[in-house]
């Protein structure tokens, strides 16, 4: 039987890697994705636009880059 609190607990829980690799290994998310599918079985990639500013001597800097994601969800896509 469930515990029922009076406050609900997390329902949602978000965990992010980066990995700084110039050698990334693009095997890695499958092989991450078949150890977690039984709970997470929908994935979904995604590209995202970074920015960024940053002063180096004495101007300001930007820069913009697009990211690739793999998102990992549950069946109700949370």
């Amino acid at each position: 039987m469930k515990k029922k609190y009076k406050n609900s607990p997390i329902e949602e829980a978000v965990c992010e890697f980066r990995f700084t690799s110039n050698s990334w290994d693009l095997t890695v998310p499958g092989l991450l994705y078949e150890m977690i599918k039984e709970e997470f079985p929908i994935k979904e990639q995604r590209t995202i636009q970074e920015f960024g500013f940053g002063q180096v001597q004495g101007s300001i800097q930007q820069h913009v880059r697009n990211t690739e994601l793999i998102l990992f969800l549950v069946k109700t896509e949370k």
